[in-house]
């Protein structure tokens, strides 16, 4: 697969989400045990990831978190549990994951193109 004429096609998905790309599946890929919030704040670029983890955050992720979250559809409280939502609101917070990252352009896999 190219993109922006670079193969990507053998990129591990950490790196084509640094390359500009994000993508959602079929099939729902939330993380079933940690909450909305959670699964929101994971997204943010890897370099953000431990400070996130050690609850340093910049309150900007949580804002920008509830922007994607609250306006576009998602309903659910932030502190309940993936596994808890309801197959739609995974959905709908497996896609506001993904705009948590900055894409440049959003992709939908098929189980059997992944």
């Amino acid at each position: 697969m190219l993109y922006r004429d670079r193969d990507i096609t053998r990129y591990a998905p950490h790196r084509i989400a640094h390359v500009g790309l994000g993508r959602t599946f079929q099939l729902c890929r939330v993380f079933p045990r940690m909450t909305v919030m959670e699964n929101m704040l994971v997204a943010v670029r890897r370099t953000r990831l431990r400070e996130l983890l050690a609850g340093t955050h910049a309150t900007g992720e949580v804002e920008r978190a509830r922007h994607w979250l609250t306006p576009h559809g998602h309903r659910a409280p932030r502190t309940r549990r993936g596994r808890n939502l309801s197959y739609g609101q995974q959905k709908l917070l497996e896609l506001a994951a993904v705009f948590m990252g900055d894409p440049e352009l959003v992709c939908w896999t098929s189980p059997r193109a992944a």
